[in-house]
C-alpha cells in the first residue's frame, strides 16, 4: 500500500482584537515614560568638539554699522565666554575644578600650595 500525501489543512487565524493591541502598547509606553528624563541644558563637549579654520579665499563678513556693533557681536561674545569658560572647567586642575578632594590621591597634594606658604614664611 502506498501512503497518500496528505497536506495538512490551515490553521484558521483569529482575528485580531485592536483594543488588546493597543491597550499593550500604552502599557508599553508608559513604562518608557517613566524612567525617562529630558534635559533642556545642553553642554559644549570639547572631546567632540572640531574647529576649522576659515578658508582661505572667502570674504570676511563687513562689520556692521555704528550703533549695531553690540546687537551683533552679543552673541558671538558669549559663545566664547561659554567656550573658554567650558575649556577651562573640563581641562582645568583639579584644585580648579572643585571644592574639595574627590579622591584619596587628591588630598596628598591639595593644599600643596598653602604648605609652602607656611614654610616660607616661617623662614623668614
Amino acid at each position: 500500500m502506498k501512503k497518500q500525501n496528505t497536506v495538512a489543512a490551515p490553521k484558521e487565524a483569529k482575528p485580531k482584537n485592536y483594543v488588546a493591541e493597543i491597550q499593550i502598547m500604552t502599557q508599553c509606553i508608559n513604562k518608557e515614560n517613566k524612567y525617562l528624563k529630558i534635559s533642556d541644558h545642553y553642554v559644549c563637549n570639547p572631546h567632540t568638539l572640531i574647529v576649522t579654520p576659515d578658508k582661505p579665499l572667502t570674504e570676511r563678513p563687513k562689520k556692521p554699522v555704528d550703533g549695531d556693533e553690540n546687537r551683533e557681536r552679543e552673541p558671538v561674545n558669549e559663545f566664547k565666554e561659554t567656550l573658554k569658560s567650558t575649556f577651562k572647567d573640563f581641562y582645568g586642575v583639579p584644585n580648579q575644578k572643585y571644592k574639595y578632594p574627590m579622591t584619596t590621591n587628591q588630598e596628598l597634594g591639595w593644599y600643596q600650595n598653602y604648605v609652602r606658604l607656611l614654610v616660607r614664611s616661617q623662614a623668614v
